[in-house]
């Protein structure tokens, strides 16, 4: 719907709201729409990341060490991926241990790697945590311009860096 057509509107709301988008340019609504595409990609990513982090903490709870066999470095790689868990379910439950009783060299090793490999995986985690809370007012203002642009096609997609001006402005030009 144009402006114009919003009857709804009183001539002062009109103005303001054209006022309100003379503010951007073609170039900040663009930058805008991309960067509540990329906020949504976020979104998804740290529901993944939680997916991940919550099946990590239910295999830790049922996973238990056998204290007859001798662990080797595949086992340290796979246990890295449980060991924070198991190390915040020790806290809480009894019986829970991050480390099993008898492992080799190659456990050390395996278990340094995953180590690693968590360590970029949790970093990931809640650095997208972070930026989801971070940019969240943001984000939320910016879906609110974007409703308003939207809505009366301030910004159509062949628009100049401008959008039109009122006649009351052109005259006092």
């Amino acid at each position: 719907m144009k402006l114009e057509d919003a009857t709804f509107l009183t001539e002062e709301q009109k103005e303001n709201i054209r006022a309100f988008a003379q503010n951007f340019t073609s170039e900040n609504v663009k930058a805008m729409r991309k960067m509540l595409e990329s906020y949504e990609e976020m979104q998804i990513k740290s529901v993944v990341y939680t997916i991940f982090i919550a099946i990590s903490f239910v295999v830790a709870y049922f996973y238990r060490f056998d204290p007859t066999f001798e662990y080797n470095a595949w086992n340290g790689e796979w246990h890295m991926f449980i060991m924070v868990p198991k190390w915040v379910l020790s806290f809480f439950v009894e019986g829970i241990t991050c480390r099993p009783p008898l492992y080799d060299n190659g456990y050390v090793v395996g278990w340094w790697i995953g180590l690693v490999t968590m360590a970029i995986l949790y970093g990931c985690y809640f650095f997208y945590l972070f930026l989801l809370l971070y940019l969240f007012p943001k984000v939320k203002k910016a879906r609110v311009c974007m409703n308003v642009i939207d809505t009366y096609e301030l910004f159509p997609p062949d628009a100049p860096d401008q959008p039109e001006q009122s006649d009351h402005q052109e005259q006092s030009d």
